[in-house]
């Protein structure tokens, strides 16, 4: 603290510093200057926290690791992260934002850098795609050389991060669905309780299963292996461990919610979203298992995408139309222009927030959210649909899916 004295009289160490935030990132430094084991930084327009978790499962066969906590990803966060990270650990696996991405770079100095996707998202901020993908390649800035990028190869200007990580004297590991991809994708296969992944690793075929949905959980598995085959460790017992690996709350994670006549599938995506992971979810929805009449999205705004973000909102009716859910409920000003769009090809209703969801929600739900149901909540966390998947799941009407 800057002043001690409120804090004196608390039976508590109390330092004094001249500046507290200069303080926690030297914390940060000394923390990471003392640390002995590997460090895998992940950055990414969408799938960082996903990656984090994942990764962070897949680890705990060969170790004790650690993990970023409370999605505190810009400077301080991380030095806050670094700070706390319990002791003593073989791996930590840290989650790292644009924002500032060169301080980042120097906190964490990764061994092994992921980057999962790039997609429209904070544009109001960054300005283009390309300037976006510029910023978030100096990631590799404070990286040894000899170090490891890990690169989505399906991802725009994926040669950006490719030419800056050689720049950095990093070796490169690619995946995806690209033909040039490294570890590359060959097929997955949806069963009723789970996906059964394909893939090939310079010609050594690889196969997992996968309890998390969604194509976009693949290719997250995919950089996880990936980072694993980078930093030199075994793939074997990820493989196991993957097919336990459950969505992180907010992104994904899937509740099993009692309703009259049995339980609906509750998919809480409600945390973030851009264009790329709205997409990705709405894919994900249509190709659940069951028919397109136990298919229902609640979408909210996607939030800081700039001038363009209208059109953005506009260009998922494709991804809509295609995944055919039974109803659709809008949430939010920017949502509104899409439910013009759809009202006469799908059954569908807007709502201007979602206070104004909410209060529709004891008369209609029974409506809205049927036994057998798969329900997609996607937004981003400012719309507070999160708020909704609390109503929904109150009172001990949620359950973990087994």
């Amino acid at each position: 603290c800057v002043e001690p004295t409120p804090y004196l009289d608390t039976g508590l160490p109390v330092l004094q510093v001249a500046d507290t935030a200069e303080a926690m990132l030297q914390m940060g430094r000394h923390a990471r200057l003392n640390f002995g084991g590997q460090v895998f930084g992940v950055t990414g327009s969408a799938g960082k926290t996903t990656v984090v978790a994942m990764l962070t499962h897949a680890l705990q066969p060969l170790g004790p690791v650690a993990q970023t906590e409370g999605n505190a990803n810009l400077p301080h966060g991380i030095a806050w992260n670094l700070s706390c990270m319990t002791a003593p650990a073989r791996f930590w696996v840290l989650e790292m934002a644009v924002g500032r991405m060169p301080i980042n770079s120097e906190l964490v100095r990764p061994h092994i850098a992921v980057v999962t996707s790039l997609s429209p998202a904070h544009l109001e901020y960054h300005g283009t795609l390309e300037n976006v993908a510029r910023k978030k390649s100096a990631i590799f800035r404070s990286m040894a050389p000899g170090g490891h990028a890990v690169l989505n190869h399906d991802m725009p200007y994926y040669q950006v991060f490719a030419d800056a990580a050689r720049r950095a004297q990093l070796s490169l590991i690619s995946y995806g669905e690209h033909a040039q991809a490294d570890l590359r994708l060959i097929d997955c296969v949806t069963t009723p309780s789970n996906l059964q992944v394909t893939a090939d690793f310079r010609g050594t075929p690889l196969r997992f299963s996968l309890r998390a949905r969604g194509h976009h959980m693949v290719l997250n598995a995919l950089s996880v292996l990936a980072a694993l085959i980078a930093a030199g460790l075994p793939t074997e017992h990820a493989l196991v461990a993957l097919e336990s690996f459950e969505a992180v709350q907010g992104r994904g994670k899937t509740l099993t919610v009692n309703c009259e006549g049995g339980a609906y599938q509750l998919i809480d995506d409600a945390y973030n979203a851009n264009p790329g992971s709205m997409g990705a979810s709405l894919k994900m929805l249509a190709e659940l298992p069951g028919l397109p009449q136990q298919r229902v999205a609640v979408l909210g705004d996607m939030l800081e995408l700039g001038p363009d973000s209208q059109r953005y909102h506009l260009e998922l009716a494709e991804h809509l139309l295609a995944a055919k859910p039974r109803h659709t409920l809008l949430c939010g000003p920017l949502m509104h222009g899409l439910y013009a769009q759809l009202r006469g090809q799908l059954s569908i209703e807007w709502f201007e927030d979602v206070s104004a969801l909410r209060e529709q929600l004891p008369e209609h739900a029974a409506r809205w959210f049927r036994a057998d149901d798969y329900v997609l909540v996607k937004s981003s966390g400012g719309t507070r649909l999160s708020e909704l998947v609390e109503s929904l799941t109150h009172a001990e009407q949620a359950l973990a899916t087994p």
